[in-house]
Order: structure tokens, then C-alpha cells, then sequence
């Protein structure tokens, strides 16, 4: 499945790149269960026409503080999402909702890999040719099985991670 992924966005990316926007940007996280967490990482926007883009995002969470009736752990997320977004230009402001599916992994490995979905809405402002900030409120929709030994005894848990982020960047036009 991971393989899959990669070779899906490898060639999505490959089949538009003169028409991409790069985007690199902060992200700030917070769940039901897990707390909050923040981050960074790198967005592939690919425009497929005037009001509609996709693009492909990973990003990597750390320091959210999981407790358990028996345990607590220090957890970091690695969604890798893909989303389409619909735009509406107005002047050098390019206001967007969106939504997609993202692939989650989990460190430590005993947090099982799961896929979830997100909503979101943002703007993006132009201040130089071809460079633009940006900044996005996303809300994302994931239930995280694992297990957890803990002296000898093995628990099973599901985690809501439902939750409220923000994200915030600079994003080049090529």
C-alpha cells in the first residue's frame, strides 16, 4: 500500500511539473485524544485549471502526549495527504476549500498506519512574481487503532484524532 502511494504521487508530480507551486509551511495541530502537536512540511500544488488544483502534502507532527488509563507516550504523525482544492481569484488573493484523504503513520510503530480524511479552507496572497504566503485552517477525521504492552499485559485501544490545525506558508509559483 505505501508503495502504491509513493508511485502515485511520484507520477502526478512528474506529469505536471511546469505548472506547480512548491509550497513549504508550519503546522500546528490539535486532537481529541492525542492533544496537540505541531510541525512542519512541503506542499506539491498542481493547478489544473483556474478553479481547481490538486496537491499532495506531507507533513510530520511531533510532541503530541497520548495517556492512557495505564500508560502515556509521546507520539509523532506523518500524514501524507492528497487533496483538491476549489479556488476563486480575486485581484492578488486566492481564497480555497478543499478536502481529501490522507495516509497517517505513527512513531512509535506500535500506533497502527491508518487513512483519513480532512476538510479544509485558506487563502493564499501574492507579495513578489511567483511567491505567494499562505495559511489554511484544516479540520481532519481519523480513528487510530494500536496495541501496548505494559509489564507483561497487552492492551488494545482505539484513539480519536479528530481535530482542528492550522497551517501557515510560503508557497513558490513555477
Amino acid at each position: 500500500m505505501k508503495i502504491k502511494w509513493c508511485v502515485a504521487l511520484l507520477a502526478l508530480g512528474v506529469a505536471s511539473m511546469a505548472y506547480a507551486d512548491l509550497g513549504l509551511f508550519y503546522s500546528y495541530q490539535d486532537t481529541k485524544d492525542m492533544g496537540a502537536g505541531s510541525g512542519g512540511g512541503l506542499k506539491y500544488d498542481i493547478p489544473l485549471n483556474r478553479h481547481v488544483s490538486v496537491d499532495a502534502r506531507a507533513t510530520i507532527i511531533t510532541s503530541y502526549d497520548v495517556r492512557q488509563p495505564t500508560w502515556t507516550a509521546d507520539i509523532d504523525m506523518i500524514p501524507i495527504e492528497l487533496n483538491v482544492n476549489l479556488k476563486y481569484p480575486v485581484a492578488r488573493m486566492l481564497p480555497y476549500i478543499g478536502g481529501g484523504v490522507g495516509y497517517y503513520y505513527f512513531h512509535p510503530s506500535w500506533m497502527d498506519e491508518e487513512i483519513g480524511y480532512n476538510i479544509h479552507a485558506g487563502v493564499s496572497v501574492g507579495i513578489a512574481d511567483g511567491m505567494d504566503v499562505f495559511a489554511e485552517v484544516k479540520y481532519q477525521f481519523l480513528e487510530v487503532d494500536g496495541s501496548h504492552t505494559f509489564l507483561d499485559k497487552s492492551e488494545r485501544y482505539k484513539i480519536d484524532a479528530d481535530g482542528v490545525g492550522v497551517i501557515a506558508g510560503l508557497l513558490i509559483r513555477f
